[in-house]
């Protein structure tokens, strides 16, 4: 005869408690979350890096460029004459090309500077809305002052100081020069040393990331 005061075994359960219900849909809302998180730090991550190579190769690229230009340029023909210790963003020039008997063969003047991005203006603002603030471009023209002039943009997203540096009157990267610029030219005796800054902002994040090179580029005499 059963009793009816018997508690039910383990094996005579039929279901879940309402409570036992609620702890398991806790924690496998606790899993999804952690797995969303995990995804999504993850992709943040694959964004940066990616951003990140990507900023390395432009700004290499960048670099190498500006050396080939330079390597060719006569010293006596630099305009401004760059002082020691002096920067500049724009500086003329003509190459040395060839030969003709004992006379150099030179190009006509070509000049290298930076110059704000057309679609923005110097005044601390993100004016196209890029994520990047008063960014730059690299602007080489060839045949200057001839009927023959031409404007090429060799590199976009130039950033208006140097890695590390906020126009404040101060060495803030340490490297020795003061709000150093995104693209400066300076004079080390027979030699150009040349800064690149390339910036970039990575979709989704508000963290810009800037990347530098600086070479140095002898001159002809």
């Amino acid at each position: 005869m059963k009793d009816p005061h018997r508690q039910p075994s383990g094996g005579d359960r039929a279901g879940f408690t309402l409570i036992e219900i609620l702890i398991a849909l806790t924690l496998l809302a606790l899993l999804l979350s952690s797995v969303g998180t995990l995804s999504s730090a993850s992709k943040d991550a694959f964004s940066r890096g990616t951003t990140v190579s990507a900023m390395e190769l432009r700004t290499g690229l960048t670099s190498g460029g500006i050396q080939k230009e330079l390597s060719l340029a006569i010293a006596s023909s630099l305009s401004p004459a760059i002082e020691p210790g002096q920067r500049v963003t724009e500086l003329t020039y003509v190459r040395a090309v060839g030969w003709e008997g004992e006379t150099t063969v030179t190009t006509a003047p070509r000049t290298l500077r930076f110059e704000f991005d057309p679609a923005e203006s110097n005044n601390g603002a993100d004016d196209d809305g890029d994520g990047l603030v008063d960014e730059g471009i690299l602007v080489l023209i060839e045949d200057v002052g001839l009927p023959t002039e031409n404007r090429r943009v060799l590199a976009r997203g130039l950033a208006e100081y140097a890695e590390g540096e906020t126009f404040n009157g101060v060495d803030d990267n340490g490297d020795g020069l003061i709000d150093e610029s995104g693209f400066a030219i300076e004079r080390m005796g027979a030699a150009l040393e040349v800064t690149v800054t390339l910036e970039q902002r990575p979709p989704g994040h508000e963290e810009t990331i800037q990347r530098s090179l600086r070479s140095s580029i002898l001159l002809r005499n």
